[in-house]
């Protein structure tokens, strides 16, 4: 089984979690000689009795035969000789409440309520689902997790193959990964071997010299877990540091990485510091290098200062630190409202007017059709899963290259992928963007003209999905900021005439397009199924607006 539910990391560090030991004690110290292993068993006999319709005795002595031959896998057991479903005998003899065989622990939600703040949390246990589901109730903790994997399949951690599979479902590199359980067989040596970066045994009756360290119970685990950790990233941080160029001298600000792109990763210090490939180093650094020659004394508005540090196979890219707070952390929160969103839409519509001013390249014409097609043909790409969509989307090409081809828009500078992810804001609430790519994302084309009316759209289908999301968490509505950045777009294309708006038109469904092939771990989590369907919906709209906008220029033409 796995259950998936959102729960964001602040410091890029996963807890898998054992259950039973682990998150509460056991009653007699053993799981197998425990009650709540009596009572699994007691209701096996009635179980089997049930199934195969016969009398109490006869049930208690196929069960101890099952026993005798197959120890406590009961289930495998009755499967291969009376074919009964494995499932079947879980959902029923394991059907109990943790409630009804211990007091249950208060400091166990407290300290998981704790480190959920901190850490993504998942639980990993050989246990059934039922009684997996029954006990995180029972202790009522269910929502601090993101996933639960229970032991119904024959992936369990007493067979040694559960934590290696359990890292690729999740993504997680080990040496991002920490594991906590009771059991040093089950639990602390299978994850040293997987490459897990720290394990701690938490076990009152035992200690582990293969353990990072052992604690009689989960109370003292955040204090533990928060020095562990900080040891960890400053050996991290001095590595980074130790390899800097020396007229880079950064003072230690937090010990931190941060989440940051796939191909590099990202330190706070007094500055920010990216480290990636030489290649990559020098793309992103060139993105911030012609904005700042094309937006001039303008550009410390905007965008971050940046500096680039080669080395012979890596490259660090030194940035100002902008804040760590995204556009997407504030559309997200609970309590975000209206008010609190639409004065950050005027000043980044502020931003982005100045960008698309630009003294420098105010004059420069281009034909429209140029960066049409180009956005046109990468819809497409991105459409050829959903053949259906691509077709509506594809009857258009011929009107609107015959519209577009005649007609041009100014050009200006863009940000390229000007998503709420790429809006940050400081202490003080000032807005900066960061990561510009200079040219759309996941494309290989490196060169097209440039607009800032994509970076209208692009932040126009962020921000819906962003709505859409609250409305799936039951948080208030931000549909009026949601109106009022179309109202920006609205006046913006209308000053620019029908070009304009066709060029915002194909942004918006090049972005959606580009969010519904997205295969990225946020996207593709379980918990947001809901988001492809609702990116095909308003794909449909998009292309429909767009058939509008064509069959309006085409009769008053």
């Amino acid at each position: 089984m796995s259950l998936q539910r959102a729960n964001k990391a602040t410091n890029g560090y996963t807890i898998i979690f054992d259950l039973d030991g682990t998150l509460y004690p056991i009653p007699g110290g053993s799981f197998h000689s425990s009650p709540i292993m009596q009572a699994v068993r007691k209701r096996a006999v009635q179980f089997i009795k049930k199934k195969l319709h016969i009398s109490s005795s006869e049930a208690v002595r196929i069960l101890s035969r099952i026993q005798k031959r197959y120890g406590e896998h009961i289930s495998i057991g009755l499967e291969e000789k009376f074919r009964i479903p494995r499932k079947e005998y879980f959902q029923y003899s394991w059907n109990l409440r943790l409630k009804d065989f211990i007091p249950i622990p208060k400091t166990t939600k407290q300290v998981i309520r704790q480190l959920a703040q901190r850490y993504k949390l998942v639980l990993l246990s050989d246990a059934p689902s039922i009684w997996v589901r029954n006990a995180l109730a029972d202790l009522d903790i269910t929502k601090y997790f993101s996933e639960v994997f229970s032991g119904e399949s024959d992936v369990r951690k007493a067979y040694g193959n559960a934590i290696k599979p359990t890292l690729k479902k999740l993504n997680t590199d080990p040496r991002r990964a920490i594991m906590v359980g009771d059991q040093e067989a089950t639990d602390i040596l299978p994850a040293k071997r997987a490459g897990v970066a720290i394990t701690i045994l938490v076990n009152p009756a035992t200690t582990s010299k293969h353990a990072t360290a052992s604690l009689p119970n989960i109370n003292l685990l955040p204090e533990m877990l928060d020095m562990q950790v900080a040891n960890l990233l400053k050996s991290e941080v001095k590595g980074v540091r130790k390899i800097l160029p020396k007229n880079l001298v950064p003072t230690l600000y937090r010990a931190e990485p941060q989440e940051g792109s796939s191909h590099a990763r990202t330190y706070r210090l007094s500055v920010i510091i990216r480290k990636g490939s030489l290649s990559k180093t020098q793309e992103d650094y060139n993105a911030y290098r012609e904005l700042k020659n094309v937006l001039k004394k303008n550009y410390a508005e905007i965008f971050p200062n940046a500096r680039i540090h080669l080395q012979k196979s890596v490259g660090f890219l030194e940035l100002e630190d902008a804040g760590n707070t995204t556009l997407e952390k504030i559309t997200l929160m609970p309590g975000t409202t209206n008010s609190i969103l639409i004065p950050l839409l005027q000043r980044i519509a502020g931003m982005l007017a100045t960008m698309q001013f630009a003294s420098s390249v105010r004059s420069k014409k281009c034909n429209a059709w140029d960066l049409g097609k180009v956005l046109f043909r990468e819809a497409l790409s991105n459409l050829q899963g959903v053949p259906t969509i691509r077709k509506s989307l594809k009857k258009n090409y011929r009107a609107l290259k015959s519209t577009l081809s005649h007609l041009q828009i100014t050009s200006s500078p863009w940000h390229g992928d000007l998503s709420v992810v790429n809006i940050v804001l400081d202490k003080e609430g000032n807005i900066t963007f960061i990561d510009p790519s200079m040219k759309l994302p996941r494309t290989k084309i490196k060169k097209c003209p440039q607009s800032t009316l994509v970076d209208y759209a692009a932040l126009a289908v962020s921000l819906e999905r962003k709505r859409r999301e609250r409305q799936q968490r039951r948080y208030s509505d931000i549909k009026t900021s949601l109106l009022y950045w179309e109202d920006v777009c609205k006046r913006n294309w209308e000053n620019n005439g029908i070009a304009a708006e066709l060029i915002y038109s194909l942004a918006c469904i090049f972005y959606a397009s580009l969010y519904l092939n997205c295969r990225c771990n946020y996207c593709l989590h379980p918990s947001r199924k809901w988001m492809f369907s609702y990116t095909k919906k308003q794909l449909c709209i998009h292309i429909a607006q767009l058939t509008d906008i064509l069959d309006t220029a085409k009769a008053l033409s």
